[in-house]
C-alpha cells in the first residue's frame, strides 16, 4: 500500500510538472508507455 501510495505521488508529480510546462501529448504517451 506504501509504496502504491508513493507511486501515485511521483506520477501526480509528473502531471503537475508537464502541466506547468505544457509539453506536446505524445511525450505524455511516451513516459506513459515507458
Amino acid at each position: 500500500m506504501t509504496k502504491y501510495y508513493l507511486l501515485v505521488s511521483l506520477i501526480a508529480g509528473f502531471i503537475t510538472a508537464f502541466k506547468e510546462t505544457n509539453p506536446q501529448p505524445e511525450v505524455i504517451t511516451e513516459l506513459v508507455r515507458g
